[in-house]
């Protein structure tokens, strides 16, 4: 798999979607405000997404693959216009007594490093993502995506990008 320069990792629930939106259109609703949004990040920035949202292993009793995600999201609308849904965060379930709990921090670090990604990205999430924190946009679980939100994710993505530095020729396609 060629990874792109640019991955922009992305839970679902209180990112595309609130609670007020779900409960008027259903569990596995995406808002369309929202979509539009994501879709204005990976318009300025060309990044691929990997979902790393619940959504990679809901309604089942096991994980959803790609295909079948990608599938889903296709049919509510989200795999429209730029948005390149690639890959998904491995699924890291902790247990203790009795319940599972998912560090999303960990499982995006874990992809990075399976992947050997060394390029620039950013976390859209409403929950806090630790220890990669630094790299995150959170949105509010009520709110969900803001233009403001999306805005600060594309800034991420160009501050990193200026970090770096302008690539060497022979790194130039």
């Amino acid at each position: 798999m060629t990874l792109p320069e640019r991955v922009l990792f992305l839970d679902i629930d209180g990112v595309l979607n609130t609670p007020k939106y779900l409960g008027r259109h259903g569990v596995n609703g995406l808002d369309p405000y929202r979509v539009d949004h994501l879709d204005r990040i990976i318009d300025a920035t060309g990044a691929g997404v990997v979902i790393s949202s619940s959504w990679r292993h809901m309604t089942t009793d096991r994980a959803h693959s790609l295909d079948e995600i990608k599938s889903q999201l296709t049919s509510i609308g989200m795999m429209k216009n730029t948005i390149k849904v690639f890959d998904l965060t491995p699924q890291i379930i902790a247990w203790e007594d009795g319940w599972g709990s998912i560090d999303r921090g960990w499982e995006i670090d874990l992809w990075m490093r399976l992947r050997q990604f060394h390029g620039d990205y950013v976390i859209l999430d409403d929950g806090l993502i630790w220890p990669l924190s630094m790299h995150q946009v959170r949105t509010d679980l009520k709110m969900g995506m803001t233009l403001e939100n999306a805005k600060e994710a594309i800034a991420m993505f160009e501050k990193q990008a200026k970090a770096r530095g302008p690539k060497k020729e022979e790194e130039r396609p």
